[in-house]
């Protein structure tokens, strides 16, 4: 592979139960994942980069991946820009297990700042990598959310989600990826038994 080729970079989004994905990857890594609520607008700001940076749009690779992390759990390399201080925190979030959380006070304790609890929020809210550095994971010590780069409602329903989905990983992967020929074979009273995702999904998959 020329060097051209590895400095490609690429965008892509794919609509999933926490709302629209989008990525910017290389061939080789992951250096953006997050949420948004303007699909449309962030697109015209992509668009508008191409003419700036060797960066193109490809939404089947993008869909294949986000598949890839969401559903198959697949992680890939990431590339990280930061302080010391957030890479060390980033580092310690990807070490929190699916469908478990913890609370900014133990990641201060695991880095080694246990006074640095606020600095530690700080660093979680910076993250830019969703999911793969599992910052919804994080929860105030009192049990109650805190806060998420990308809304809170959005929060609570991955971390229901991963809860949910740790136990019942086939019918559940088909639910995230909001495709209804998945759905032929599971009747509306058969998911009527898992109450807890039916408010995920679109009235048009119900």
């Amino acid at each position: 592979m020329n060097k051209t080729q590895q400095e490609e970079l690429f965008y892509g989004c794919q609509s999933t139960i926490f709302g629209d994905c989008c990525l910017v990857f290389t061939r080789q890594n992951i250096l953006r994942l997050f949420f948004t609520d303007e699909r449309e607008k962030t697109l015209q700001y992509f668009e508008q980069l191409t003419e700036k940076m060797n960066l193109k749009r490809y939404d089947e690779k993008a869909k294949e991946l986000i598949d890839q992390i969401f559903i198959e759990r697949k992680t890939f390399p990431l590339v990280l820009k930061g302080t010391a201080f957030q890479l060390s925190v980033w580092k310690a979030l990807q070490t929190i297990p699916f469908g478990e959380t913890t609370t900014y006070k133990v990641i201060a304790e695991a880095i080694g700042r246990p006074n640095a609890i606020r600095a530690v929020g700080n660093a979680v809210g910076a993250n830019s990598i969703a999911f793969l550095i599992p910052c919804h994971r994080v929860i105030r010590s009192d049990g109650q959310l805190g806060g998420y780069r990308w809304g809170v409602e959005r929060k609570q329903k991955m971390l229901e989600w991963e809860k949910i989905n740790f136990k019942n990983k086939f019918i559940y992967s088909a639910i995230f990826s909001l495709n209804p020929d998945n759905y032929q074979c599971v009747c509306r009273e058969k998911m009527a038994r898992f109450g807890e995702l039916v408010h995920f999904l679109p009235n048009q998959y119900l």
